[in-house]
């Protein structure tokens, strides 16, 4: 099994809103038509359309989420650059990591940051603290924290409490590539094959050996900035739209 994890593992995965996360994360698997090793590829994809229909649900309920600011939508569009980048390269990796950690300020990044020096040192009582607070601060405006918490439930051997974290951290941001790898490996452990590969299937796809990129890779790219450039598209206009009604209230 972990010579099987360890094979799974690509580098961090990608981030959702209601409209849009269902066919970009259905366009984003294989087209297969297969059957092994006791894998039905019908009843995984049934079991992911269910997953998505409640997370919809769930998020559609929510209407009062929180506007995005002028450099919230300006570090969006940064992102969306780094994501393009990734179809040639790595290198924007850890660059797009970094953004995730900031996108609410250095005050918040420091105790993510925090988080992660106690889960090193196995101070995992205090990490979780922290990570829980930062959630409950930002709720559905920050994917990042639920990441994280992920992370730490996994090297706890919490694997149904690290996937339940995955979920949420990918219903906010369904490109991010550690989300997806961590709840790979986390239903790896849990002996699901059907669930890991189903999320497998959705993984940022390496680069070659020889450093070119597959068409697996490049439509992976080509359907996660769509999908953040929708994101983008749909917080200009509500926050175009929160314009408006002030003016018309000055009326």
């Amino acid at each position: 099994m972990r010579s099987l994890v360890a094979a799974l593992i690509t580098i961090p995965s990608l981030a959702f809103v209601p409209q849009i996360k269902r066919k970009m994360l259905l366009n984003m698997r294989p087209k297969l038509a297969m059957k092994s090793d006791g894998f039905d590829l019908d009843k995984a994809r049934r079991s992911l359309e269910n997953l998505l229909d409640e997370t919809e649900d769930a998020t559609n309920a929510v209407d009062g989420s929180p506007l995005m600011t002028t450099t919230g939508l300006n570090r969006l569009r940064k992102e969306i650059k780094l994501l393009s980048e990734l179809e040639s390269s790595d290198a924007a990796l850890k660059e797009l990591t970094a953004l995730w950690y900031e996108e609410h300020g250095k005050l918040s990044s420091a105790k993510l940051r925090e988080a992660d020096k106690l889960v090193n040192q196995q101070q995992y009582q205090l990490a979780e603290r922290i990570l829980k607070e930062l959630c409950a601060q930002y709720g559905s405006s920050w994917a990042e924290p639920h990441s994280r918490v992920a992370h730490l439930y996994f090297v706890q051997g919490r694997m149904e409490e690290c996937t339940a974290e995955c979920q949420r951290a990918l219903s906010i941001k369904p490109w991010h590539f550690v989300a997806l790898n961590e709840m790979t490996m986390a239903n790896a452990f849990l002996h699901d094959l059907a669930s890991m590969r189903q999320w497998a299937a959705l993984q940022l796809p390496a680069m070659t050996g020889d450093g070119i990129a597959s068409e697996k890779r490049k439509q992976w790219v080509f359907e996660a900035t769509n999908c953040a450039k929708r994101v983008l598209m749909n917080e200009e206009t509500r926050l175009q739209m929160s314009f408006n009604a002030v003016d018309d209230e000055w009326q």
